[in-house]
């Protein structure tokens, strides 16, 4: 958890090792999932993620591949 001012910021990270597909043994891969729940502002709704979550998601998984 980080605060700065009166924003406080949470981050989970989840990790799973799988095995590597077939045709592709030394290579790996990343899903970034973001999740941007009510709690983070009222502009925010429950369910499945809204195009920001999924604008963020993209970009952080662009960050990792490029």
């Amino acid at each position: 958890m980080v605060r700065l001012g009166g924003t406080t910021v949470v981050c989970g990270v989840k990790a799973e090792v799988c095995e590597p597909a077939i045709d592709t043994p030394n290579k790996g891969y990343l899903v970034p999932n973001v999740e941007l729940s009510p709690l983070c502002s009222p502009k925010f709704k429950q369910g499945p993620p809204g195009e920001k979550a999924q604008v963020v998601s993209q970009f952080i998984h662009q960050l990792f591949t490029k």
